[in-house]
């Protein structure tokens, strides 16, 4: 560790990078000591992003100076997670707060979905997979506390983490397009529905029923999709739905790109292409 000039302690790759030591004693392999550098990517100036362009130089300087302290590691160093975001500044923080509520209600791929952390007026919009997250879009204000406005500066970060045994050489992150690819995996073209509309419960029927005379869904489907989004609604699926049967609907649901309100909520009706184009166009920008 080193200290800055104000005698506070900070590790060699600075407050862009997150360093971790810890050790695990396994029954199998015995006491394992690790030390993690959590490297937060994407195009820089956005508060503790790291350019790819400047991470391999870092790097180099972190493994130089653990040489000459002689704690190199006897293995190769592998990389296990890479969390690459883009922060996006709202001049109307109603905006940033509108992009959260359209990620909230937008339909993943892989059985992924997304929901509200904390209490109201949410700031944070976790994607997951399971009960682990993968993604996630929150308010940088909020989480700083820099006094900035609520929902001013929403950050989309995706959390892409690999097991130790199908972990990539650390040079895959010298490539702006690897933390892009990675990124891209969660709010890229193609990964959510295109357009998102969040139906308050006095218009749904209509909205679905207008569906049903483009010839978009059946009347079967409608009836299937009217009573899976009132049991969605009440949390009340996994009650109602087998697991299969839930996928189905949720797979209808996606196509369509639809998902109920919370109670009292506003109607909604929002590209998540639009939404997700400037923080998309960030990467090419900086390219």
């Amino acid at each position: 560790m080193d200290r800055d000039r104000f005698g506070k302690a900070q590790h060699l790759l600075g407050p862009k990078h997150v360093l971790l030591v810890y050790a695990v004693d396994t029954p199998k392999y015995g006491l394992i000591r690790r030390l993690e550098v959590q490297a937060h990517l994407g195009p820089d100036g956005e508060d503790d992003l790291c350019a790819p362009d400047d991470f391999s130089e870092s790097f180099l300087k972190l493994q130089k100076r653990m040489a000459l302290m002689g704690v190199l590691p006897v293995t190769e160093p592998r990389l296990i997670r890479c969390d690459p975001a883009v922060d996006v500044a709202y001049d109307d923080p109603q905006a940033g707060m509108r992009a959260l509520e359209v990620l909230r209600y937008a339909r993943f791929p892989n059985g992924w979905y997304a929901q509200y952390e904390g209490p109201p007026p949410h700031t944070t919009v976790s994607i997951k997979s399971g009960r682990s997250t993968v993604a996630r879009a929150y308010c940088r204000n909020s989480k700083l506390g820099n006094g900035g406005p609520k929902f001013g500066k929403i950050r989309f970060e995706r959390e892409q983490k690999f097991e130790w045994s199908k972990a990539l050489p650390v040079a895959f992150l010298e490539h702006e397009s690897s933390a892009e690819l990675f990124w891209a995996s969660a709010f890229g073209l193609g990964q959510a529905s295109g357009r998102v509309t969040r139906l308050a419960r006095e218009v749904q029927t209509m909205k679905l029923i207008d569906r049903v005379v483009l010839g978009d869904i059946s009347v079967t489907q409608y009836e299937q999709l009217s009573a899976f989004l009132d049991a969605e609604r009440l949390g009340l699926t996994d009650r109602a739905y087998s697991k299969e049967t839930a996928r189905r609907r949720r797979m209808l649901a996606k196509r369509l790109g639809v998902s109920p309100a919370d109670a009292e909520a506003l109607e909604l009706d929002e590209s998540l292409d639009e939404v997700l184009a400037v923080p998309r166009s960030a990467w090419s920008m900086a390219s």
